[in-house]
């Protein structure tokens, strides 16, 4: 996650935040974007597929689906 936070500030971002949670991953990022007003969420996707994804669930899905703030999904 540093390497992570590292390049994104070199690439320009301002305020970069990397945080490590317990519980529902979606929940808990949402929880935490919610909290601290953030204006977008980064979060990586494993590319289950379509069908994997709706059977497995997907955190990227949930989170994009129900983020109050703008949402990157990295692949």
């Amino acid at each position: 996650m540093r390497a992570a936070k590292e390049k994104a500030e070199k690439a320009g971002a301002s305020k970069v935040q990397t945080v490590i949670g317990t519980g529902d991953p979606a929940t808990s990022i949402l929880s935490l974007a919610k909290r601290r007003k953030m204006d977008m969420i980064v979060i990586g996707t494993r590319g289950l597929g379509k069908l994997k994804g709706t059977i497995l669930g997907s955190v990227s899905r949930k989170v994009a689906n129900n983020a109050g703030s703008s949402c990157l999904i990295v692949r």
